[in-house]
C-alpha cells in the first residue's frame, strides 16, 4: 500500500501512486510557488522538441564519423615507410659530421675529469666526458632516436655512411674510458703517495679507489647504465614523425 503524504490517499499500485504524487505535490503548493515553478518550466523543451534535437545531434555525429573515416583512409594511403639508416645516409651526411673513429681516438681524460668522478661516481664521471664530447647539435658522430630505445647510429667518414652501433663497438668505447680513467688514477696515486702516512688519506684513497672501480657494480651493469643515460641525452624524434612510419 502506498500513501500520499500530501492528501493521505492510498494506492495499491506504485505506477498510479507515482502519477498521483507528481500532480498532488504541485497542487499542494501555494499559488506563488506554482507560478514560479511554471515560469521555470516554461522554456523546457517538449518531447517532440527533444526528439528533434537528438536527431540533429545524431546526424552531426554521423557526419563527423564519416570525416574521421575519410581522414584515416587518407593517412593510410599517404603514409610512407622510411628506414632510419637510409634517411641518415640521404639527409645527414652533407654537414661537417666528424668521423666516429677519429672522434673515438681523440677522447681524453684530464685530472679534473677524475676529480669529478671522485665527487660523484663512475657512471656520472664517464657520462660527463661523453656529454662534453657530444654537444646537442646535428654535427656529432653518434645519433639516437626515440622510436628505437638504446640504439645508436655512428657516422663513418669513409664511404660517408651511417651504421648501427653494435654491442662490441659500444664496449670498446667503455674499455677506452676505463683505461683512460685508470691511467689518471695511477697518476693521482703517484702524486699523493707522500700522504699515505697521514691520518685521513687512507680513507680518502679507499673511497676514491672504490669509485674508480665502480663500487659494488659489475662492469656490465655500469656499461648498461651509461648506455641508457647516454641514449636519453642524445635521442631525438624520428624524421617527419607525422608523415612517416619508421622502420629499422
Amino acid at each position: 500500500m502506498f500513501k500520499c503524504i500530501h492528501c493521505q490517499r492510498n494506492y495499491q499500485r506504485k505506477i498510479y501512486f507515482d502519477r498521483h504524487t507528481i500532480t498532488c505535490e504541485f497542487l499542494s503548493k501555494s499559488k506563488r510557488e506554482q507560478t514560479l515553478e511554471l515560469e521555470e518550466l516554461a522554456d523546457t523543451p517538449s518531447v517532440r522538441e527533444l526528439y528533434t534535437i537528438i536527431m540533429g545531434l545524431a546526424n552531426k555525429c554521423k557526419q563527423l564519423e564519416s570525416k574521421l573515416d575519410a581522414i584515416s583512409k587518407w593517412t593510410n594511403i599517404t603514409k610512407q615507410k622510411v628506414n632510419i639508416i637510409d634517411w641518415l645516409n640521404t639527409n645527414q651526411n652533407s654537414a661537417p659530421i666528424p668521423d666516429y673513429n677519429t672522434w673515438f681516438q681523440q677522447i681524453s681524460v684530464q685530472p679534473e675529469n677524475l676529480e669529478h668522478l671522485f665527487e660523484t661516481d663512475y657512471v656520472d664521471g664517464v657520462l660527463a666526458i661523453l656529454k662534453e664530447r657530444l654537444p646537442q647539435t646535428a654535427e656529432r658522430p653518434l645519433r639516437a632516436f626515440t622510436s628505437k630505445e638504446n640504439v645508436f647510429y655512428m657516422y663513418q667518414q669513409e664511404g660517408k655512411t651511417w651504421v648501427q652501433v653494435d654491442q662490441e663497438t659500444f664496449n670498446k668505447l667503455m674499455y677506452l674510458l676505463d683505461k683512460l680513467f685508470m691511467g689518471q688514477f695511477i697518476a693521482w696515486q703517484n702524486a699523493n703517495k707522500h700522504k699515505i702516512t697521514s691520518d685521513d688519506f687512507p680513507a680518502i684513497y679507499s673511497a676514491n679507489m672504490k669509485k674508480i672501480m665502480g663500487g659494488s657494480n659489475t662492469r656490465e651493469q655500469l656499461y648498461s647504465r651509461i648506455k641508457k643515460e647516454l641514449y636519453m641525452y642524445i635521442r631525438s624524434d624520428p624524421p617527419n614523425i607525422m608523415e612517416y612510419e619508421v622502420t629499422f
